[in-house]
Order: C-alpha cells, then sequence, then structure tokens
C-alpha cells in the first residue's frame, strides 16, 4: 500500500474575477461545479490541483469532477485514465481570502 498526498491553495479574489468570463470558467469547471459562489469555486480549483499534484501530472481540470455525498462530504469523480487508485480522500476549507485542498489517495 503506497499513499500518496496533494495540497494546493487558491486565492479567492483571484475566482471573484473569473466569475464574469465564461470561457475562463469552462477551462475549470464542469456545470454542475458552477456557483455563485466564488469561496465555493476556489475550494473545487484547490481540490482538482491537490489530486493531480498527488498523481504527480499535470492538471487536466475537466478529466475530474468534484462532487459531493449526502452527507456534503467532497469527492473526486475522475475519468477512466485517472482512476489508478485504490481510495482517494478529499478535505476542502475556507477561510478569509484562501481556501485550501487536501487530497490523500491510496495507489
Amino acid at each position: 500500500m503506497a499513499l500518496v498526498t496533494g495540497i494546493d491553495m487558491v486565492y479567492i479574489p483571484h475566482v471573484k474575477k473569473m466569475l464574469g468570463n465564461d470561457k475562463t470558467l469552462s477551462r475549470f469547471f464542469h456545470q454542475s461545479e458552477l456557483k455563485n459562489d466564488p469561496q465555493h469555486m476556489a475550494g473545487i480549483i484547490a481540490a482538482k490541483e491537490a489530486f493531480f499534484k498527488a498523481l504527480g501530472i499535470v492538471p487536466k481540470f475537466l478529466e475530474i469532477e468534484i462532487v459531493y455525498d449526502t452527507s456534503g462530504k467532497p469527492k473526486v469523480k475522475a475519468s477512466p485514465k485517472y482512476r489508478n487508485y485504490k481510495s482517494c480522500d478529499v478535505s476542502i476549507s475556507h477561510e478569509r481570502n484562501y481556501a485550501v485542498a487536501v487530497v490523500v489517495m491510496e495507489k
């Protein structure tokens, strides 16, 4: 069993500037991830970055989707080529101007 981790932090005001630019948003987010809440969206970007850092590869943001289970816990829904792990745990947090996410996966 090998555990790998990834972490990322996003400056929320930068995401706030993205809200008016549909072309930019479409490069980072699936429709299901879009909300008019920069804090929420910054957390999604951080989670996606952390996921790819854990794998050690360049991010392809639309290859994964951040979804939530019935309790509200974030999960990664990955395209088949990125499902080479046994389990993947995601945690997202926000504080003032920053969102942070950590991914721990078992490979």
